[in-house]
């Protein structure tokens, strides 16, 4: 990752799509970082002159969220690489019984 800005904290699509993976406790599969966009006709003014106006098109990003895709892609990202599981040693037997 970058380092880092106290005045700017811009990431690439991929530590954006490894942060997720991390935060989201996924420790397999190929993931791709996935954007729902909204869209919305508006009416806009030109350069402040509120007499001039054309329609437009507004369009925000509504959701950001993972997709898991069964193949490579140049954008993937393998959850078992950036998040493995930890290996807790004598623990994980113990942790097993518990289930």
């Amino acid at each position: 990752m970058p380092p880092v800005n106290p005045e700017s904290q811009m990431l690439s699509i991929r530590d954006v799509t490894i942060l997720l993976v991390k935060q989201l406790a996924i420790h397999e599969g190929l993931w791709i970082l996935s954007l729902h966009f909204m869209t919305q006709g508006v009416n806009a003014h030109l350069n402040d002159d509120l007499a001039t106006t054309c329609p437009a098109m507004l369009t925000r990003v509504d959701q950001v969220g993972l997709q898991r895709v069964h193949e490579a892609h140049p954008m993937a990202v393998d959850a078992a690489v950036v998040n493995p599981v930890k290996d807790l040693g004598h623990w994980d037997d113990a942790l097993r019984e518990l289930r």
